[in-house]
């Protein structure tokens, strides 16, 4: 269950990321918490499953080093499109405000 509540967060949160970026040129503050927050707990939870899961063939069977390894890499995966957009989301840059004779940049 939480893994599906996960996945349409992400949905949503991309969503709105290309709806922000659409309507201003200037990062949404609550997009990029939520983006870091993310990273930072799919850290923790690539990490508890590196560190916590036995490595010997005999102490767990093929099946379930196969589903292991499905998750971790569906895990990466995550991760990485993550920071791309954290770090997308981080670099966008405003195109100038112009307010009467003055320019600000």
């Amino acid at each position: 269950m939480s893994s599906i509540l996960e996945i349409v967060a992400l949905v949503f949160a991309f969503a709105l990321t290309v709806v922000e970026s659409k309507k201003t040129f200037l990062s949404s503050s609550v997009l990029l918490v939520f983006w870091l927050l993310s990273i930072l707990a799919s850290g923790v939870k690539l990490r508890t499953l590196a560190m916590g899961c036995p490595s010997s063939a005999h102490a767990i069977g093929d099946e379930k080093r196969r589903h292991l390894q499905a998750v971790v890499c569906l895990l990466i995966t995550k991760v990485v499109g993550t920071i791309l957009v954290f770090a997308l989301e981080c670099v966008r840059r405003d195109a100038g405000i112009q307010l009467g004779d003055e320019t600000y940049v």
